[in-house]
């Protein structure tokens, strides 16, 4: 799990779920207001979170891998759109 504040003093938070019946792992992103209030998420299946960050152009990117450590770098647009999907980084120590 990954959380940080965002620039308009938000939240932004990388989370895993998982389906006790269905045996499956999400990845399950947030965006929080200041009060707390949903300004957006979505869900990605078969991912692990790590780390998640605001960038300067105020973007989100976080690094997730799959049940095979395969790393997989993510940024979405301030309303959670996936923009940049690198489905495998290379010469990465992991």
């Amino acid at each position: 799990m990954s959380i940080a504040n965002t620039f308009d003093n938000g939240f932004i938070s990388a989370n895993r779920t998982l389906s006790i019946n269905a045996n499956e792992v999400k990845l399950w992103i947030m965006k929080l207001n200041q009060n707390g209030d949903s300004i957006f998420s979505f869900i990605e299946p078969d991912l692990y979170p790590e780390k998640i960050i605001q960038t300067s152009d105020s973007l989100y990117v976080f690094l997730a891998n799959n049940a095979n450590s395969h790393a997989k770098l993510i940024k979405t647009d301030s309303t959670g759109d996936v923009i940049t999907f690198i489905d495998q980084l290379k010469n990465i120590n992991t």
